[in-house]
Formats: structure tokens, C-alpha cells, sequence
């Protein structure tokens, strides 16, 4: 079974990123890695969508992020984000709560 990679959080379900990557070691760390470099700046894209009501960018940027957590094993979190990018194509950030999305995304 893979360990959770260096960098890993609570969030990380280590059973779901050891069956993605059939077990893969270093796969693992390469994906959380990327997750880890790249989903900061793509919170901070969303976070700044949602404050300027850019829904284009927010659904875009969320439909990206909402893969990448799922494939580091974060599946709550996937689904908040997956829920925001429909809201965000329907023009809206729906009942999305932004604070429990961001503080969630902090354990990943």
C-alpha cells in the first residue's frame, strides 16, 4: 500500500491514491506533488473569481481542480469543487460554503 507522500494531509484518502496508481510509490508522490505546486494558485484564481463574480473562470478553474484532488485521493474536497464548477456554469457559487472549501483544501 502506498504511504502517504511527503506533503500529504488528513485530506488525502491513501487507499484511493494507492488503487489510482496501482500501488506506484513514486507515481504518488509525483501527483500529490503537482497537486501540492499547483492547486495554491488555482484556490487563489477561484477565491478571486468568487470575489468578482467571474463565473467563466471560476467554473474553469474549478473543473481542473476538482480532477487533480480527486486524483490525490481528496474526494470530499472534489466534490465541493465539482459542485462549484456546476454552479459557477449556472452563474452562481450556489450554496457553496468558500470557507469550508478553503479550510479543507489547507489538509490536502
Amino acid at each position: 500500500m502506498v504511504e502517504a507522500p511527503p506533503g500529504g494531509g488528513a485530506g488525502i484518502d491513501r487507499q484511493l491514491l494507492n488503487d489510482f496508481t496501482f500501488g506506484d510509490r513514486d507515481l504518488a508522490r509525483r501527483i500529490v506533488s503537482m497537486y501540492v505546486t499547483n492547486a495554491p494558485k488555482q484556490f487563489d484564481q477561484i477565491r478571486i473569481g468568487l470575489e468578482t463574480r467571474d463565473w467563466p473562470v471560476v467554473a474553469a478553474v474549478a473543473h481542473q481542480l476538482r480532477s487533480a484532488a480527486g486524483f490525490v485521493g481528496a474526494a470530499e474536497l472534489a466534490t465541493m469543487i465539482g459542485q462549484l464548477d456546476e454552479d459557477a456554469r449556472a452563474g452562481s457559487a450556489g450554496q457553496l460554503d468558500p470557507t469550508r472549501m478553503f479550510a479543507l483544501a489547507e489538509l490536502v
